[in-house]
């Protein structure tokens, strides 16, 4: 039942702070081995140092798409921008007012970290709700996502790749949603799609529900985040090349790995899921999630680099699913076949057929108790009750 967050009312807080600790002196120590590696070889991981070369190309005047390592970017302006602060300079060449590159990596690492724990820790609030701070649902519900995402996240934080923000926006997005917050949520959301393009899949869901407030607040994020706010610093003619730039670049990338037959079978899966889906989006907040879910089982599948840190986006269709209502040694089975399949191909890369098939099966699952639900197999809690009125879906106009 989705309620209101839990209270701080943890009847072993020392236990519960030692814990916390514990864990963020494991995170910094593995963040202080990076730095020192990056120090050690004198160069950064691929992703990041491409993203700080393209930052050090803005920030100099020059274009972020056409560096040595230009490959390996393919950001938006805005992308760019952000990332101005940390720039590096090309390699060979040596500048005093630049942070220095380990601490840069330092930087980026503990950002990500920041925004997988509030990514985490928020959804487990919105499905939680009164779980008492401490206890074994409390750490269950935060600690499974990390359990069974451990491989990709190692990869994830290793390489220094960008998706911990786009989970932190898709993690923003989904519970912003289920508080009727649909103007902020549509800027998010049309935030992601201006970085990664690909989350524009969920607009599915609010053609579904014909939602016109929705669609025009993640247009209008898209304009901000695609020329309004880069064209204030860059210029509106400037930022114009740089994202006819960008969309070429991500054009190349996003149609270059899918054949015939996995874009046939992507379309095949989004079809069975608005299928699925299409009586209960505009009356119950339950099923909105696993249609949600299922959709970001299909955006992971997708994605076009085929490395083993795509798989952190499942991070809240994983946390959904745990709150589906499964016989718990069944529950187990799954947790522990998605946790073997998705840690295989971080020493085996030629392996990750295996984690597709578990994607595929998590996709599988949300849609299966959506189509239970409709065929009444499955009850749902609709009761509006003092506290779940919070997030109740009005009817769709």
């Amino acid at each position: 039942m989705i309620t209101h967050p839990g209270t701080l009312t943890s009847s072993t807080p020392f236990r519960h702070a030692l814990t916390l600790g514990l864990a963020g002196a494991l995170v910094l120590a593995l963040g202080l081995c990076l730095a020192w590696q990056a120090a050690e070889n004198a160069h950064l991981p691929a992703g990041l140092q491409a993203a700080l070369h393209a930052s050090w190309a803005v920030r100099t005047g020059g274009n972020p798409y056409d560096t040595l390592d230009r490959t390996l970017f393919h950001g938006p302006p805005l992308a760019a921008l952000s990332l101005v602060p940390l720039a590096q300079p090309p390699l060979g060449e040596v500048r005093s007012e630049v942070v220095p590159a380990p601490l840069a990596l330092l930087i980026w690492y503990l950002f990500s970290i920041t925004l997988l724990a509030a990514s985490v820790h928020g959804l487990a609030q919105l499905l939680q709700g009164e779980a008492v701070v401490g206890s074994g649902s409390w750490w269950r519900m935060r600690l499974l996502p990390v359990i069974v995402l451990a491989g990709p996240l190692y990869l994830l934080l290793a390489h220094s790749h960008a998706e911990a923000v786009l989970v932190a926006m898709l993690t923003g997005y989904l519970i912003l949603v289920m508080r009727q917050r649909t103007g902020q949520a549509g800027l998010l959301l049309g935030s992601a799609m201006a970085c990664f393009l690909l989350p524009g899949v969920l607009l599915v869901v609010h053609a579904l529900r014909r939602d016109r407030w929705m669609t025009f607040t993640t247009v209008a994020g898209l304009a901000l985040c695609l020329m309004l706010a880069p064209g204030s610093i860059l210029g509106l003619q400037r930022t114009s090349l740089l994202n006819q730039q960008f969309f070429t670049e991500a054009r190349s990338l996003l149609l270059q790995p899918l054949d015939a037959w996995l874009a046939g079978a992507l379309v095949v899966m989004t079809l069975l899921t608005c299928t699925a889906a299409r009586w209960r989006l505009s009356d119950s907040a339950r099923p909105l999630l696993h249609v949600l879910a299922a959709l970001l089982c299909i955006m992971t599948l997708a994605w076009p680099t085929g490395e083993g840190q795509r798989y952190v986006l499942l991070l809240p269709a994983i946390m959904i699913f745990s709150t589906m209502p499964l016989h718990r040694v069944v529950q187990m089975l799954m947790v522990t076949i998605f946790t073997l399949s998705l840690a295989v191909p971080v020493w085996f890369p030629q392996t990750d057929v295996c984690a597709q098939a578990s994607t595929a099966v998590l996709w599988g699952m949300h849609s299966l108790w959506l189509a239970k639900v409709r065929r009444g197999a499955v009850a749902v809690r609709d009761e509006v009750t003092q506290e779940e009125q919070v997030v109740k879906l009005p009817q769709a106009a």
